[in-house]
């Protein structure tokens, strides 16, 4: 979930700036089996790492090799402006790299742009 501190829609109408994200450090193995389809199909759970909101496990759906990360993104207020939750697997039978956590990762961008609600201009 991402937002904007100072206009945040999806739950209602919020005009505060001290409006954000809430962390969980509590997080856990349970939390990352229901973020998408692909973990809910997942096995073979195993390796939960991280400290504070940034965390990672791996696992397996079918022959490919995954992993789902949670990411926290700067931090606003009380929280945070947004923290990311993402399944990444690899399409061969190989083991998941750090260069394609961090590829997959980088990939993701903020595709809509609200000239209202937003701090900045796309691309900024």
């Amino acid at each position: 979930m991402i937002f904007d501190p100072y206009k945040l829609t999806a739950i209602g109408h919020q005009t505060s700036q001290f409006c954000y994200v809430n962390g969980n450090p509590g997080y856990d193995q349970e939390d990352f089996q229901d973020i998408n389809q692909v973990t809910r199909r997942g096995t073979n759970w195993r390796n939960l790492v991280g400290d504070g909101e940034d965390k990672s496990i791996e696992f397996s759906d079918g022959p490919h090799n995954c992993r789902a990360v949670r990411k926290a993104g700067p931090k606003w207020g009380g929280g945070y402006v947004y923290i990311m939750h993402a399944s990444i697997c690899r399409i061969d039978t190989a083991a998941l790299r750090a260069e394609d956590i961090a590829y997959a990762l980088g990939s993701l961008q903020i595709r809509q742009y609200d000239p209202q609600g937003n701090l900045r201009p796309s691309g900024q």
